[in-house]
C-alpha cells in the first residue's frame, strides 16, 4: 500500500504555513494534548 500523498500547488504568499488535521484525534495523543501530527510548509520567495 502506498503511504505517500502528493499535493500540487501554486505558492504566491511566502511564509511558514501550518498543515494539520482538524479532527480532535489528529491533534491529541490518545485524547491528551499536546500531541498529534504537525507539519509545516515553508515557502521562501
Amino acid at each position: 500500500m502506498d503511504s505517500n500523498r502528493y499535493v500540487e500547488l501554486i505558492a504566491n504568499n511566502p511564509g511558514k504555513w501550518p498543515i494539520n488535521g482538524t479532527k480532535t484525534f489528529h491533534q491529541s495523543n490518545n485524547g491528551h494534548t499536546p500531541g498529534g501530527m504537525s507539519t509545516q510548509l515553508i515557502y521562501n520567495e
